[in-house]
């Protein structure tokens, strides 16, 4: 145990301090940050000519400026609240609007229902999802100029009005039927999918970077003299894993903080609805898959006999997990369906099939121990194995390992 630790600090303390990993973990968030506070500075500098506002024009509450990055969106209005929004095309009917939606004409479009004062919901349709689809302050901003507008205030707008945010539920179009997602939930899939591709394949890699380059200068075979090859797997192991969740924490903690500074004046982001439940599904699979590729990694390293054939072997890792994103689009339609089910069980690839179900849909609590009880019987397995397939590449070392006798030699204690 003792020398396992010293070998963990030791590696860390190493490769901390490296420029490459410094860089990435310290640099790039510093940068973001400066970015971020320099375009704060400059947008905050006042513009006398602009901020006078028109007498004879409907001032909206808040400045609402076109972003060129949105496509055209349209609304359908059976209320009569809406008179003309700048930003938005109008249409007379859902009818009309669906068939611009499928021409193109507009990226999605808003159905304002008659009853809309009691019930406070807007439906948003759309083909494919994109940025334009989650959009909302053009809508947001007139419903609250509309609403201000009435003569009499009953106590029902008096809480739409008091409400920080409105409620939207976006409905998927595919030939014609319309399929429901809760508010823009489904994001969060795509968030927490993206960060654990990052986390596991660029700071696990750490791992069978280290124990390849050792073996390519037989620095390994010094280090046997005075450690067990268990001590030190595992030490590289949990130091490598420290480095990318570091890394991560930094990373994590740089876009919160944006993201916080800004959510006063991007609505759409602090209309997101983050359950605490989902949000612990989501984090104990992100470490669960961080631990499990990060196992994967040190089998990778054990075999390798050095950084290229490495890098070659990570493919056979790679290919599988990905499946899940692959399948995105499966996944946000039919999360419950029978392939999503199976694949947020197999192991390598339930990281991210779960994390896209979890974001989308309510995951049975049986399919989730279960999951999770899998996923952590393979983590203990793969480091069980990673250690011998180590203690059996030393005996190998300088041979082409072969599939049986790394077998037999597995199998025997050696």
């Amino acid at each position: 145990m003792r020398n396992l630790w010293l070998i963990l600090r030791f590696e860390f303390s190493r490769q901390i301090i490296r420029r490459g990993y410094a860089w990435i973990t310290f640099g790039v968030p510093i940068i973001a940050l400066a970015i971020f506070f320099l375009l704060r500075a400059i947008s905050s500098i006042p513009a006398e000519a602009d901020t006078a506002p028109s007498s004879d024009a409907e001032a909206p509450i808040s400045s609402i400026s076109e972003n060129s990055l949105f496509a055209p969106m349209g609304f359908v209005d059976h209320s009569g609240l809406l008179g003309t929004v700048p930003t938005l095309i109008r249409f007379a009917s859902s009818e009309a609007a669906l068939e611009a939606l499928h021409k193109g004409e507009i990226s999605a479009y808003y159905v304002i229902a008659a009853d809309y004062l009691q019930t406070g919901k807007i439906d948003v349709f759309f083909e494919r999802f994109n940025l334009g689809s989650i959009n909302h302050l053009p809508i947001q901003w007139a419903l609250l100029n509309a609403l201000l507008r009435q003569t009499e205030l009953s106590p029902r707008l008096l809480a739409l009005l008091q409400a920080q945010e409105l409620s939207f539920v976006l409905k998927a179009i595919s030939e014609g039927a319309a399929q429901v997602t809760e508010d823009t939930n489904f994001i969060l899939a795509y968030v927490f999918a993206i960060l654990l591709i990052f986390t596991v394949f660029i700071t696990s890699g750490y791992l069978t970077q280290s124990l390849a380059e050792e073996k390519e200068n037989r620095i390994v075979e010094v280090l046997l003299t005075s450690s067990r090859p268990r001590d030190l797997l595992f030490g590289k192991f949990l130091a490598m894993n420290a480095l990318g969740l570091l890394q991560m924490i930094a990373w994590i903690g740089t876009a919160i903080f944006i993201l916080t500074q800004l959510a006063g004046s991007l609505p759409d982001l602090s209309g997101l609805r983050l359950e605490f439940s989902r949000i612990a599904v989501l984090a104990i699979y992100f470490v669960l898959g961080y631990l499990f590729f990060g196992a994967c990694n040190a089998i990778i390293g054990a075999l390798a006999r050095n950084f290229r054939e490495s890098t070659q072997l990570s493919a056979v890792i790679i290919l599988p997990a990905m499946i899940p994103f692959y399948l995105a689009v499966t996944f946000i339609n039919t999360p419950n369906a029978p392939l999503p089910v199976v694949l947020s069980l197999i192991p390598i690839t339930s990281p991210l099939a779960m994390t896209l179900r979890a974001s989308i849909t309510e995951v049975p609590l049986g399919e989730l121990l279960l999951s999770m009880a899998l996923l952590g019987s393979a983590i203990i397995a793969l480091v069980w194995l990673a250690a011998r397939l180590f203690r059996v590449s030393l005996l190998l070392s300088g041979q082409q390992p072969k599939l049986l006798d790394v077998l037999r030699l597995v199998r025997e204690r050696v």
